[in-house]
């Protein structure tokens, strides 16, 4: 099995810029949902506990 050095070859930095431009990404849009998710959560659980006006 061949090694290919990564740091050493431009097409080496392309590679390990590509993979971790793809996973900040990935990381960004699974935030994203996250912080939706918990939101509704949130307001879900307001509403619930919310007493009514008598």
């Amino acid at each position: 099995m061949h090694c290919l050095p990564l740091l050493s070859n431009p097409i080496g930095w392309l590679i390990l810029g590509a993979a971790g431009y793809l996973l900040y990404k990935s990381g960004k849009k699974s935030g994203k949902q996250e912080a939706e998710e918990s939101k509704s959560e949130i307001s879900g659980k307001a509403l619930a506990e919310k007493p009514a006006k008598a």
